[in-house]
């Protein structure tokens, strides 16, 4: 007995935010697997213009996954934030989290086509807030 076809999946912007997130948790962990994360823990932090994951690695690394969906930025704009940020980590003493650039070298991007439209992550490592030295130098995130 044929149903007939299936009928099309709703358009992310039509989703609920809890189906938004976990669509883009399929993104989150596919853009994980691109940086060659073992991810030991992946949650949503922030779901808004866009969407922010806490990932915990499997040796104990805590980073910060951003999936881009509503911002007009290229992958070239994101690469090139991402190079400023990691300029700023290694050539000053500004503590900022640092870029986490692909296992070969690529920008730190990850282009995943899951929500019928580009989406674009970047990956941050945490600061260890607790580790830092009190009342030395400034904190900017």
């Amino acid at each position: 007995m044929s149903t007939g076809p299936a009928a099309p999946s709703p358009a992310y912007e039509d989703l609920d935010e809890n189906a938004q997130v976990e669509v883009l948790r399929r993104v989150a962990v596919t853009a994980a697997q691109r940086y060659g994360l073992r991810t030991a823990r992946l949650e949503p932090v922030l779901h808004g213009f866009n969407t922010t994951f806490r990932v915990d690695t499997a040796d104990g690394a805590r980073l910060a996954l951003r999936v881009n969906t509503n911002s007009v930025s290229t992958a070239e704009h994101v690469a090139a934030q991402q190079a400023w940020v990691h300029a700023i980590a290694r050539d000053t003493d500004l503590r900022v989290p640092d870029a986490v650039a692909a296992p070969d070298g690529r920008p730190p991007i990850a282009a995943v086509a899951l929500v019928r439209r580009r989406a674009i992550s970047s990956c941050l490592r945490l600061l260890d807030l607790d580790r830092l030295p009190r009342g030395r130098g400034t904190l900017h995130c």
